[in-house]
């Protein structure tokens, strides 16, 4: 707990040590068996290996659909193309069969530019509102003088 307590886990994963759930037993079949059917072995394998991050292509396309160009899919082929259009190190992301591998730098980046882009997108919605208030209020200012100007008799 104190080592949980002073580091950033992603996660933490329970494990049983033994079956009669008893202090101070360690069953290493049972350990290896839950270590292996919850996948974390290949975690530990992928995370060692430098990729800290990964995506499902769909998790990915739906994280990071702002920056895809339209029609990108969801395929080894597409999200392939996109990342290499992308200014990312060829070392710090890998495309698997069905999982998209990043280091954490190359994720640091591309939130980096998600975060640049919804921000012009924001930008972008508010000018364009704040057009259509000035616009609006202009119209009902000259409906407004010319209305005035029509009903109003010159002093004789």
């Amino acid at each position: 707990m104190e080592t949980l307590g002073q580091s950033e886990p992603y996660f933490v994963k329970c494990i049983r040590s033994n079956a009669e759930k008893l202090p101070l037993r360690f069953n290493e079949g049972l350990v290896l068996r839950q270590l292996r059917y919850t996948g974390m072995l290949e975690t530990v394998r992928i995370r060692q290996s430098g990729y800290s991050i990964k995506y499902t292509f769909q998790d990915f396309i739906r994280h990071f659909r702002v920056l895809l160009p339209e029609g990108t899919s969801a395929t080894q082929e597409g999200i392939g193309q996109y990342l290499g259009q992308v200014d990312l190190a060829p070392d710090g992301y890998q495309v698997g069969k069905t999982m998209v591998f990043l280091r954490e730098v190359e994720r640091q980046r591309l939130q980096a530019l998600l975060h640049r882009e919804v921000l012009n997108r924001i930008v972008t919605l508010q000018r364009r509102f704040r057009a259509l208030l000035e616009r609006k209020h202009f119209t009902r200012m000259r409906l407004a003088a010319t209305t005035i100007q029509v009903t109003t008799v010159p002093f004789l």
